[in-house]
C-alpha cells in the first residue's frame, strides 16, 4: 500500500514538474527572446546621434519654374529700361563666375527672342541688369556671417549651378519659345520677362523646399533625442528580463537537481533492500 502511495506521488510529481518545467521553459524562451529583441533595438536607438542628421538639399527642376499661360507676368523693368543700371557686387564670389554663365545661357537661349528695339546687351550690361532686376530681391543669405563657412559656401555654388542647369532646360520647353517668339508682335509677354520670371520661380521653389527639408531634419533631430532617452529605459527594461530569464532557469536548475537527488535517494534505498534481501 505505502509502495502505491508513492507511485502515484511521484506520477503526481512527475506530472506537476514536467507540465512546470515546460511552462518555465515556454515562458523563458518568451523573456530570452524579448530581453535580446529590445536590447538590440534599444541599442541602436541609443547609438543614434542627433548630430548625424544632415538637412537635404533642395532640388528644383525645369518642370517646378515653367510658368503657366495664365501666370501674371513679374512686373519687373523691361531689359531696355534697366540695361544701363550699374552691378553692386564689390568683392569676387561665385555669383562672378555664375553671371557669366548666365549670360551665355541668355544669349543662346532668350536673346535671340528680342525685340527689333530691344539692345544688344553686353556681358556687363546683363550683369548689371540681371543683378539689380531679379539677385539682389529674390535670393537666399547663404552666409550667417559677413564669411561664408565652407559648407555655406559649398550650398552657395550648389544652388547657382542649379539654377543655371534648370532654367537652361525650362527655356527649352515649346511653349515658353512659342511666348517669346510672340513677343514681337505684342502677343505675348518679352522673353526679358520669361527669363525673370524662371528666376524667380526657380528660388521661390528652393525657399519653399529648404524650409521644408529643414523642418524634416529638425524632426528627425528631435524623433533621435527622444529615441536616445527610450532606448536607455528599453536598454534596462531589456536588463530585468534578461536577468528574469537567468532567474528562471536557475530555478529550473534547482528543481531538476533536488528531483534528480530524490531518485538517485530512492535507487539507493532499492539497492540496499535488494542486497539486505540477499
Amino acid at each position: 500500500m505505502d509502495k502505491e502511495k508513492i507511485s502515484v506521488f511521484d506520477k503526481l510529481e512527475s506530472f506537476y514538474l514536467s507540465a512546470m518545467r515546460k511552462a518555465l521553459l515556454v515562458f523563458s524562451t518568451i523573456l530570452f527572446v524579448y530581453a535580446v529583441g529590445a536590447g538590440l533595438y534599444s541599442l541602436y536607438k541609443v547609438t543614434r546621434s542627433a548630430d548625424d542628421v544632415v538637412e537635404a538639399k533642395p532640388n528644383v527642376n525645369a518642370a517646378d519654374i515653367i510658368p503657366s499661360q495664365s501666370s501674371p507676368s513679374s512686373g519687373t523693368q523691361g531689359v531696355a529700361e534697366s540695361a544701363t543700371e550699374q552691378s553692386s557686387t564689390s568683392e569676387k564670389d561665385p555669383f562672378d563666375a555664375h553671371a557669366s554663365r548666365m549670360f551665355s545661357i541668355w544669349q543662346g537661349k532668350f536673346e535671340v527672342h528680342k525685340r527689333k528695339n530691344d539692345p544688344k546687351l553686353s556681358e556687363s550690361e546683363f550683369t548689371s541688369w540681371y543683378q539689380g532686376a531679379w539677385y539682389n530681391f529674390n535670393t537666399p543669405q547663404w552666409c550667417a556671417e559677413d564669411v561664408c563657412t565652407d559648407a555655406e559656401f559649398e550650398a552657395y555654388e550648389s544652388d547657382l549651378a542649379l539654377a543655371e542647369t534648370a532654367i537652361t532646360a525650362a527655356a527649352d520647353d515649346q511653349t515658353l519659345k512659342s511666348r517669346m517668339a510672340a513677343a514681337s508682335s505684342g502677343q505675348s509677354d518679352g522673353y526679358d520677362n520669361v527669363f525673370v520670371d524662371l528666376n524667380r520661380n526657380f528660388w521661390e521653389k528652393m525657399t519653399v523646399q529648404r524650409q521644408v527639408n529643414k523642418e524634416a531634419a529638425e524632426a528627425e533631430r528631435v524623433e533621435i533625442a527622444a529615441g536616445n532617452v527610450a532606448g536607455g529605459l528599453g536598454l534596462v527594461t531589456a536588463g530585468w528580463a534578461f536577468a528574469a530569464f537567468i532567474s528562471l532557469m536557475f530555478a529550473f536548475l534547482i528543481v531538476a537537481i533536488e528531483r534528480h537527488q530524490r531518485k538517485m535517494a530512492r535507487d539507493i534505498e532499492r539497492i540496499k533492500a535488494n542486497l539486505k534481501d540477499e
